[in-house]
Parts: structure tokens; C-alpha cells; sequence
């Protein structure tokens, strides 16, 4: 009885920025804010796809080859605000659209049943995760003020830790399912209570207080 109400408070988790971006913002939320409101709702709809697919057809594996590429995108697209510098965010802006495209053409050229649990999967998350490291690391090195009071990096922190949970789990999964079934289920229990914690510190990020900070030689520089 008790496995049910802790799926649903890990699919709940996922909403936590949304109604911290709406308590904070209210019909205005800032454009960072928007788009992290956006990026989980995606999250969201993604996590009650794959369950409805589960209950419907007993296989969802197909939800995560068209709606990951939309989450890394979105992650890319969000991470983009937050560049020192118009040429990263220019940067980041086009391998938003780079990456969706070489998602389909990997999802044509390849089986998916086979390559995207295999190392697609992982591959994509890895993007994800290098994105909002570098984002995170960028902008601490620059900035002056203290990091626990700046929302982007709680926000950073919280990505990073929710990509950085999809990536071991396809190959851990796939080389030991057949000889250690405990493990396996043991490994995918740990991943899915990290979830919470990385939208909490999303949520964090939003409700903490921010502060803009001074950086030398650069302008435009985005909170």
C-alpha cells in the first residue's frame, strides 16, 4: 500500500517549481522562472505518459524516445538564459535545435528498442548534465555574491542532480537484470528518492532569496 502514495509523491515532486514560480511570480513570473515553470511541466507530462502507456499498453519505453529530447532541449533552452555572455547563449540557443535534431535522426537510423535504453538514453542525459555543470561552475567562478543566496544555483544544482541520475541507470539496468534482479531494484528505489530532492532545490532556487550580481568586464549579465 505504501509503494503507490511514494510513487505519487515522486511524480508530485516534479510540480514543486511550478507552484513555487506562481507563488512568486504570480501571472509574471521572470523569463528564467517561466521557463523552469514550462521545463518541469514537461517533466510532468512526460512521468504520467509513461504510467499511462505502462497501464495501457505494459510498455512505455517508446514515451522517452520523443519527450527526453524535448527535456534536454528545454533544459538547454532554460540553461541559455543564464550565460555571462551573448555568444555562449547563442551558443547554447542552437545546440538546443542541434540536439533535437540529431535526436530524430538517431531515433530513424537506429532501432530504438535496442540503442536507446543501451546508450541513446545516456548519452542524452549526459548532455543535460554537462550543460547545467558548466552553467553552474561558469557562473560561480564570475560571480561575487554568495552562491546559496543566487537562485540559479539551486536551480543548476537541482538539474544537474536529476540528470545526473538517468545516466548510470540504462547500463547498470541492462548489464545486471539477468544475475541480480535485489540489486537492480535496490538501484532504481535509490534513483527515483533522489527526484525529490532535485526538485526541491529547483523549488529552493525560486523561493530563496536572489540577489543580481556585479560581474567585471561583462554586461547583461542575467540573475
Amino acid at each position: 500500500m505504501g509503494t503507490p502514495a511514494f510513487l505519487y509523491f515522486i511524480v508530485a515532486s516534479q510540480g514543486l517549481p511550478v507552484v513555487a514560480v506562481l507563488a512568486v511570480g504570480g501571472r509574471r513570473p521572470s523569463i528564467p522562472h517561466r521557463r523552469l515553470a514550462i521545463l518541469c511541466c514537461v517533466f510532468l507530462i512526460s512521468d504520467l505518459l509513461m504510467r499511462a502507456a505502462a497501464l495501457l499498453t505494459g510498455n512505455n519505453h517508446w514515451v522517452s524516445w520523443f519527450m527526453q529530447p524535448c527535456e534536454v532541449a528545454l533544459t538547454l533552452w532554460l540553461l541559455s538564459w543564464w550565460q555571462p555572455h551573448e555568444r555562449l547563449r547563442r551558443l547554447y540557443l542552437r545546440g538546443m535545435s542541434a540536439f533535437v535534431l540529431a535526436s530524430g535522426v538517431v531515433l530513424l537510423v537506429t532501432n530504438p528498442w535496442v540503442t536507446f535504453d543501451r546508450w541513446v538514453n545516456s548519452a542524452q542525459a549526459l548532455v543535460a548534465l554537462a550543460a547545467s555543470l558548466h552553467t553552474a561552475v561558469h557562473r560561480s567562478l564570475l560571480s561575487r555574491e554568495m552562491l546559496t543566496d543566487q537562485g540559479w544555483f539551486w536551480i543548476c544544482s537541482g538539474l544537474a542532480l536529476f540528470w545526473m541520475t538517468i545516466i548510470p541507470i540504462s547500463p547498470f539496468v541492462d548489464a545486471l537484470l539477468p544475475t541480480h534482479v535485489g540489486l537492480v531494484r535496490d538501484i532504481i528505489i535509490a534513483r527515483a528518492c533522489l527526484i525529490p530532492a532535485a526538485f526541491c532545490l529547483m523549488t529552493w532556487g525560486v523561493m530563496c532569496k536572489r540577489r543580481s550580481p556585479e560581474l567585471p568586464g561583462l554586461s547583461s549579465v542575467r540573475a
